[in-house]
């Protein structure tokens, strides 16, 4: 499924941080989870719906440092998790 990505929103300053998990386009799930989580939520999603595409949107020095984070992981690694910034 090349149109399907797990879509995290992350804003620093937010509580809650919002991710979506689109499936050929369209939207099947919304959650949210606090920034320790992020890392945990995002990867049971992906495993959840065998999705490998994972988005990350915010400030760019942010979403970086947690892209960075996530590669480090094995867990991202050997899912084969490709983590995009936007």
């Amino acid at each position: 499924m090349n149109n399907s990505h797990v879509v995290a929103v992350i804003q620093p300053f937010i509580m809650l941080q919002n991710i979506y998990v689109y499936r050929d386009g369209e939207c099947v799930k919304a959650t949210n989870c606090s920034l320790e989580e992020i890392n945990n939520i995002c990867y049971t999603l992906c495993r959840e719906y065998d999705i490998h595409n994972l988005d990350l949107i915010g400030v760019r020095d942010y979403i970086t440092r947690i892209k960075n984070e996530m590669s480090n992981l094995t867990a991202y690694q050997q899912f084969n998790i490709k983590i995009t910034l936007n």
